[in-house]
């Protein structure tokens, strides 16, 4: 380093990317090798990995096909993942063999190996392949376990101990918001294996170039440095957004299709991550050609200068705890207070690890460090109740091997808050001294004993809810005892003093006692006149059952209960055991898959403790086609692993038949009435309104408005080659052969993949449709979701200015077949007379047969229906809410 001159390094001390990579050590004496036939798919080994050297791959049939003989890879079972095979593959050369992936593995699928055997199963051969391949990093939401780790890794193969429990964490952030990050990191362990310079373990994106921007900052002052950061950050989109206003009121940009109407979206969605990223790659080139046509104001230069804006930076602080609760607290709080638009992680150590284990005010009582060799007299500071006490920050205390689920949701909960949020993550360190054989090879193990002897509490505190605190670990199963042995910073002070370790260890378990008490304290409603708790949870493929437990949650507030909505995947099976009255609905697809929303807790499940949903009262409402052998078997499946967890049924599980005369909605309508009757439950005093909106709508210009709305997501336009109706012509469907053409094989399959096909309404037929029904077809608007209100889909979709036609061209399945839920809220709307009269003779048990002869026998549409009974006029708005989205 004395022979390098200054002059040689470069300029600004810009250290390149992605050095690591280029090292390949092979330190490890063992490795990791898996067995996919006994592989669930389920990624935590991935998760886990300190250092990002084992991973999951995806491989099309064609690229199977070319791939070596000896690597074998399985069917993907996911399906957003259909059409694809599923790896898991290590790099032996980068593994630090700190086994933490296969003590960590629920299938006994990975088992150590010698170098010289990775050799003969070729795995430098797999890994250089695989490494290869483009990932598919758009297949599946990054808020999962599961889709988390199909991203790319950001972080790799950094110079952290063997077991890092803090490097997981990063890694697993740069994963899910590495493409926008900017991380200001105070020095500390996180800094030294976090760019030691010619070695920087942050990377950028393979599909793009895209990764985080990390920058150290001295010990002391890391949070004033990254408030810093911030600051300019927003100083610099707040005036883009300005003068993206001042532009669209002028008639500059009118020529460029589209301009007006992408940027009046990023205007209105600014602070929203997923608009931003969609618009910062289709707002430039756009620019691009509105400057080559001649714009040149100094407002629409102001705007071009500073698309780099356009995305929302995901703005990180990062550090340890003798940073964040000793010598740099007083910066910590001041931007904590300031309300600024941070996320904070520490990286909670309980010492000085990088200096070599001295005792910080996060350094549990009763344990020895270095100036605290007689053990720490004091108990450790509660830094996350020190935030709280603001009241407008988001608090959560995280420990990966403990729940894997919590975390991924805390961090995603962090950064999606508009506002400051700080997270304090559980991380052992080779200072914990854990007296086992393998060390920080027990990680995961020594996180899961912390949380359930109450040691380190998981919660997540968020002021948008009610009840901001939500304790994730409600009950403790260990005694305190079964923790402080396993690790020898506790056991060095019980062989030295006894009497003074017995003293200490019981004035934690009383700390521990009362905190456990008082945030369970916390989750209880302030009114008791909230009502009763109901969760509402769903698995949702195609977003039917979603729409089905939006309305169902709907009609539960009105009569009077406090409604938990949510995807099954949202809960563990500790917050499950927390809840007494639990409704699931859910669908059954593919070859009897449950769906992705809902597959992680149904996992869980199946490695639960017996008995541990005893206190929890489930009914089932499961939809499905008789048509699939597997009908309904999501419905058994989940109401077979809650019984056998001692879990209590109310009801007969209800079925949704999609083959019913009314679709799942003649099912539903059965078991709903069972259900209201079994529990119990109040009145709905508003059983006859009119439907209730979910959106506020607000008339916009025409010149803003989208050339269509967003498609679903995760979908791809193809052309069509071949369409020829095989059905005879007097027949009443129109059975068709069609092709579609994949010229680039973006849509791969194998052998019995479903595919899905979202069909758009024909424009002619839809104009045809409104010009009939009295509504402006070139009407523009903007939807803003209601408070309080679940849209599902519709709120996705409905991002940006749309037309009327649009939204019954794109969305709405207005020529689909209506039910007699439909006819039903047609009632509500019309007036007092004869429509009104005969829809609910054809939704009563007298007009049964009616309803089959005049509605489903003459295969009538939701836009016959609606000309039909013309006295009963739904305006736009609670069309939006009483019609379905196209599926």
């Amino acid at each position: 380093g004395d022979e390098i001159p200054v002059s040689h390094l470069p300029i600004g001390g810009v250290t390149p990317m992605g050095l690591s990579n280029n090292e390949k050590k092979t330190q490890a004496a063992e490795v990791p090798e898996v067995d996919m036939d006994k592989c669930t798919q389920c990624n935590y080994c991935s998760l886990v990995c300190p250092h990002g050297v084992i991973r999951p791959f995806l491989l099309d049939q064609m690229t199977y096909d070319i791939a070596p003989a000896t690597l074998q890879a399985s069917k993907a079972t996911s399906s957003e993942q259909a059409g694809h095979y599923f790896r898991i593959q290590v790099s032996a050369a980068d593994c630090t063999g700190c086994e933490v992936c296969v003590k960590t593995c629920p299938d006994d699928a990975l088992r150590m190996v010698t170098q010289a055997e990775a050799v003969d199963l070729k795995h430098e051969e797999h890994w250089d392949f695989l490494r290869a391949l483009p990932v598919r990093e758009d297949l599946m939401k990054v808020d999962s376990v599961k889709g988390s780790q199909m991203q790319q890794p950001l972080l790799e193969f950094s110079a952290a101990c063997a077991g890092c429990g803090e490097t997981p964490y990063v890694k697993l952030m740069t994963q899910m918001f590495g493409d926008r990050m900017v991380i200001a990191n105070a020095t500390g362990c996180s800094s030294i294996w976090g760019n030691p310079y010619g070695s920087s373990p942050y990377t950028v994106r393979d599909s793009d170039g895209k990764g985080p921007a990390w920058q150290n900052s001295l010990f002391e002052d890391n949070a004033e440095f990254g408030f810093g950061m911030a600051q300019s950050t927003q100083q610099r989109r707040h005036q883009l957004h300005k003068n993206i206003g001042n532009l669209l009121k002028t008639t500059e940009i009118d020529d460029v299709p589209q301009l007006r109407g992408r940027l009046n979206q990023w205007y209105e969605k600014w602070q929203s991550a997923g608009t931003c990223n969609m618009l910062q790659n289709e707002i430039p080139p756009l620019l691009e050609e509105a400057k080559q046509a001649g714009a040149k104001s100094m407002c629409f230069n102001n705007v071009y200068d500073n698309k780099d804006m356009f995305i929302k930076t995901s703005q990180w602080i990062v550090g340890g705890d003798g940073w964040a609760y000793d010598i740099g607290f007083g910066g910590l709080d001041h931007v904590v207070a300031s309300g600024m638009d941070v996320n904070i992680i520490v990286l909670d150590t309980e010492a000085y690890s990088n200096t070599g284990g001295q005792k910080s005010k996060s350094t549990p009582g009763g344990s020895v460090a270095k100036f605290a060799m007689g053990g720490k007299e004091r108990q450790k500071k509660n830094l996350g109740e020190i935030c709280m006490s603001y009241g407008n920050v988001y608090v959560a205390s995280i420990a990966m091997g403990a729940n894997m689920t919590q975390t991924v949701k805390a961090l995603a909960q962090a950064e999606e808050y508009d506002g400051p949020s700080v997270i304090l993550a559980y991380a052992p360190c080779i200072e914990f001294k854990i007296m086992h054989a393998d060390g920080l090879g027990e990680m995961i193990n020594c996180m899961k004993l912390a949380v359930t002897s109450g040691y380190w509490p998981l919660y997540r505190f968020d002021p948008r809810r009610e009840i901001p605190m939500q304790l994730d670990q409600k009950t403790l199963k260990e005694d305190l005892d079964a923790y402080l042995k396993t690790e020898n910073r506790f056991q060095g002070l019980n062989r030295q003093k006894p009497e003074a370790f017995k003293t200490l260890v019981e004035t934690m378990r009383t700390t521990i006692r009362r905190r456990q008490k008082r945030y369970l304290a916390q989750m209880s409603p302030a009114d008791e006149q909230q009502g009763e708790p109901l969760s509402i949870l769903y698995g949702s493929e195609t977003g039917n059952t979603q729409e089905l437990a939006a309305r169902f949650a709907g009609e539960c507030q009105s009569r009077g209960y406090a409604v938990e909505l949510a995807e099954l995947n949202d809960l563990s099976v500790e917050d499950l055991a927390g809840r007494k009255n639990v409704v699931l609905m859910i669908a059954t697809c593919g070859e009897g898959q449950i769906p992705q929303n809902a597959v992680t807790l149904y996992e869980e499940l199946g490695r639960a403790e017996p008995g541990c949903l005893s206190g929890v009262n489930f009914s089932i409402f499961a939809l499905g086609d008789r048509a699939y052998r597997h009908f309904c078997s999501a419905g058994t499946d989940y109401e077979e692993k809650l019984t056998a967890l001692g879990a209590t049924k109310v009801l007969d599980m209800g079925i949704g038949d999609d083959k019913d005369e009314d679709k799942f909605e003649t099912g539903f309508s059965l078991w709903q009435p069972s259900w209201i009757q079994e529990v119990d439950a109040p009145p709905d005093p508003r059983e006859n309104d009119p439907p209730a909106p979910l959106f506020h709508l607000e008339a916009a210009d025409p010149r803003d408005s989208l050339e269509s709305i967003a498609r679903p997501p995760r979908t791809q336009r193809l052309a069509v080659g071949y369409n020829k109706r095989i059905s005879p012509a007097d027949f009443a469907y129109s059975i068709r052969h069609i092709q579609i053409l994949d010229p680039h094989h973006s849509l791969p399959y194998t052998l019995g993949d479903a595919l899905a096909v979202h069909w758009n309404n024909d424009e002619a037929r839809v104009l045809r449709f409104l010009e009939a029904y009295g509504m402006n077809p070139n009407d523009c608007y903007t939807a803003t979701l209601l408070e309080g209100m679940a849209a599902g889909v519709k709120a996705d979709r409905l991002d940006g200015t749309f037309r009327v036609a649009s939204v019954f061209t794109d969305m709405l399945d207005i020529f689909g077949r209506p039910s007699k839920k439909f006819l039903k809220d047609l009632s509500k709307v019309a007036p007092e007379g004869a429509d009104r009269d005969r829809l609910n003779f054809l939704v009563s048990d007298e007009g049964a047969d009616a309803f089959t002869k005049d509605v489903v026998g003459e295969s009538l549409t939701f836009a016959d229906v609606l000309l039909a009974f013309p006295s009963a006029k739904p305006d736009l708005n609670q069309l939006i809410t009483m019609l379905p989205v196209m599926k």
